[in-house]
């Protein structure tokens, strides 16, 4: 990309999710291998994830992304941009929040590795007390 082109993010769409997301904010930490980059995870499903980054992703992508849980469960799994928006935060600064869905290939183990990835990010998500309005848990309310 060269300086004063306009940078490739998608347009918010009505949401073609195959199944509900649970919200890691702060829980899952996410990395985009190829550059080594933190990501900050928003939330995750069955079908993908959310992120938030200081790179746009151009939709239709793909990328290898290692996740990590805060008990130390890591996985490797490959998933593709869906979409793609720029923020501005307050300071000025640009980040970039998309949507992608993992890539499940025949015969691949990525489905066993999704299912590792969820339980381990639910078992290290804060439990409610009865009667507090405690932290969000995403899909487990």
């Amino acid at each position: 990309m060269t300086r004063g082109e306009p940078i490739p993010v998608s347009t918010p769409a009505k949401s073609r999710r195959k199944g509900p997301r649970l919200e890691v904010l702060g829980q899952l930490h996410g990395q985009l291998v190829a550059m080594e980059m933190p990501l900050l995870v928003r939330n995750l499903g069955a079908g993908g994830f959310g992120v938030e980054s200081s790179v746009p992703f151009t939709p239709g992508t793909a990328h290898t992304f290692r996740f990590t849980t805060a008990s130390g469960v890591a996985v490797v799994v490959t998933a593709q941009t869906r979409h793609c928006h720029a923020l501005t935060l307050e300071d000025g600064t640009m980040r970039y929040r998309a949507g992608l869905s993992f890539v499940l290939e025949p015969g691949s183990v990525t489905v066993r590795l999704i299912e590792v990835l969820l339980d381990a990010a639910v078992a290290d998500l804060p439990r409610r007390q009865p009667g507090s309005a405690g932290p969000r848990r995403g899909l487990l309310d």
